[in-house]
């Protein structure tokens, strides 16, 4: 009887140590996202006292030629008082939490992808958050702010919070106008005129983007019959009404075939929208040209 108690009293200090064993492991579980950062858990007693909280202000931005800004909060504290004079690094990752350089935090002069800040008395601290520009989004396009605060011991506490960006609209339409349509193609004067395209979406006008301009025939092929200011194709930024304008030269009659006086050539002014490579939209403009 003795010897089958003693048995007993073995079993469950053996269970007891098994226990005590896998609650000390599961005090930390390493981040996937970043291995050498071990992120807090409820089994951590610091876990359960510090706090960090991230906010931004604010959480969705339509992107455009500019980058916008948004103001990224972070609060730290510990048993609900605030952690002033604590460093906090913040960078810019994907949902996975993989780092990615899309944006910038503003750092003086220079924007950097990844900042450390110091908490006030208040345990906050902010970081200005400066968006890609429209240009260099695909698309509608999520990106996280994440915040890294070192906690008790070899632990750290992370928090991270979404920042949706609008990406260019797919509703462009391009306008082009000519002051005059029709030119004379003179002995020794360069006949010109104005062509004026005209960028505009749902929401109005768009400015700050750039413009091809460049010369067709009517077949669709690129020709170079004139000048468009001075040179075969040049590109123009939109300005705030949406608006780029070029000055666009006739030929000199010695510079056209032999076709005949009174004899014309069309020639189309075309300008185009060029975003990552492609060609998103175009417009273009008939221009009659006399020969004399």
């Amino acid at each position: 009887m003795k010897q089958k108690m003693k048995i007993n009293y073995i079993f469950v200090f053996s269970l007891v140590l098994i226990l005590t064993f896998f609650t000390t492991c599961k005090r930390s579980i390493p981040d996937k996202r970043s291995p050498a950062i071990n992120i807090e858990t409820p089994f951590s007693p610091s876990g359960f006292a510090t706090t960090l909280k991230l906010s931004t202000s604010p959480s969705t931005v339509n992107t455009g030629a500019t980058a916008e800004t948004v103001t990224v909060t972070a609060t730290l504290a510990k048993l609900g008082n605030p952690l002033n004079n604590k460093t906090i690094i913040f960078d810019i990752s994907d949902e996975f939490g993989n780092k990615i350089e899309f944006g910038l935090f503003e750092d003086g002069v220079v924007d950097v992808p990844i900042i450390e800040k110091i908490t006030n008395e208040s345990g906050e601290t902010t970081v200005i958050y400066n968006t890609p520009l429209a240009s260099e989004l695909l698309a509608d396009t999520i990106v996280f702010i994440r915040a890294i605060v070192e906690g008790d011991g070899d632990e750290y506490i992370s928090d991270m919070t979404p920042i949706q960006l609008i990406g260019p609209s797919v509703q462009e339409t391009i306008t082009v106008t000519a002051g005059d349509i029709t030119l004379f193609a003179n002995i020794a004067v360069n006949d010109f005129t104005t062509i004026t395209a005209t960028l505009r979406d749902q929401n109005g006008a768009m400015a700050g983007w750039d413009l091809l301009f460049e010369m067709y025939d009517a077949s669709g092929n690129r020709v170079s019959i004139g000048s468009i200011n001075s040179l075969p194709s040049t590109i123009v930024t939109t300005a705030g009404d949406g608006t780029a304008a070029v000055t666009y030269e006739a030929p000199l009659s010695a510079e056209l075939p032999d076709l005949g006086f009174g004899a014309t050539i069309t020639v189309y002014i075309r300008a185009t929208l060029i975003w990552l490579g492609q060609e998103i939209s175009s417009g273009s403009v008939r221009i009659i040209i006399e020969k004399l």
